[in-house]
């Protein structure tokens, strides 16, 4: 009988090794394949944007030459030297067409 009530009482969890309600945690995940329907002031990043307009005005030969001229923290580069597939490197991110 001794036995048994030791070990019910070694099973006992102390209060203090109980979980914690922590409430609701809210999660927004932004990808750009999907879209997102967040606001933009809500993205903890910064977003550059550009317009059709700025695109005319300054004439570059191709996109991938306005965002390395016109946008920060994009690197570009021809590793193939073809102009017309260079590799695309945005934060530690690359776009490249292989």
């Amino acid at each position: 009988m001794l036995g048994l009530v030791s070990l019910s009482a070694a099973s006992a969890v102390p209060e203090k090794d109980q979980p914690l309600d922590l409430g609701i945690v809210d999660v927004i995940g932004v990808t750009p394949l999907q879209g997102s329907a967040v606001a933009a002031q809500k993205i903890p990043a910064n977003i550059q944007t550009v317009s059709s307009k700025q695109l005319e005005k300054a004439q570059s030969l191709s996109l991938a030459e306005y965002i390395n001229r016109y946008l920060g923290s994009v690197s570009i580069n021809e590793a193939q030297n073809n102009p017309l597939q260079p590799d695309i490197y945005y934060r530690g991110f690359a776009a490249t067409p292989i």
